[in-house]
């Protein structure tokens, strides 16, 4: 993949690899929305994150060192069942690449990190189209409430899950509000 080869081109290493492409354009409900739409929200989100992950693999497993970290995201979501599904799978997909990697004996090792609700021009399409509006009221309050994530408290948390990853963790999932510190005790304590 060009990506995997540009960063190793240009660093040497690929260390942490940052899966956060999403596709939310299919709202509404199953028997309304466009087919296309649908299956491509489930491309993007869970293809597109398998395919970068298979692409930077064979150099962490090479090193025996990486974090691949996936984006989750709403996974009960009616009017969104493209994105929720996809992301469900992701969620899964993870849980499994770590059980892989683990069984392996790799040291790579894999999360999904989950941002809460962040505005987004992926996410203006909730609020400002008549779909999203009639099914996904939750955005419009989430907004109104003062309920909506600003992208940098995902980013810290992405840092703070970098910082605390180990074997106990992988295969987890967490959030911008996530005390990696009790995460990584009560791993520990259950080994």
């Amino acid at each position: 993949m060009y990506l995997v080869s540009q960063t190793l081109e240009a660093f040497g290493s690929l260390d942490v690899l940052f899966n956060n492409a999403g596709s939310f354009a299919a709202i509404g409900a199953v028997w309304e929305v466009d087919p296309d739409a649908w299956w491509n929200d489930v491309t993007v989100n869970l293809r597109g994150t398998m395919l970068c992950c298979r692409a930077a693999l064979p150099h962490m497993l090479k090193r025996n060192s990486g974090i691949m970290i996936n984006m989750r995201g709403g996974d009960q979501i009616p009017g969104g069942t493209g994105y929720s599904c996809s992301k469900v799978g992701v969620t899964r997909f993870t849980e499994l690449l770590a059980r892989e990697l683990k069984r392996e004996g790799s040291a790579v090792l894999a999360f999904t990190m989950g941002p809460g609700f962040v505005r987004t021009e992926m996410t203006e399409l909730q609020l400002q189209t008549p779909e999203g509006q009639k099914w996904l009221p939750s955005s419009r309050a989430a907004v109104e409430q003062g309920r909506d994530r600003a992208p940098e408290d995902c980013a810290r948390a992405v840092v703070r899950l970098i910082r605390a990853a180990c074997p106990e963790l992988s295969g987890g999932s967490f959030g911008p509000d996530t005390d990696f510190d009790a995460a990584v005790r009560g791993a520990r304590q259950k080994r």
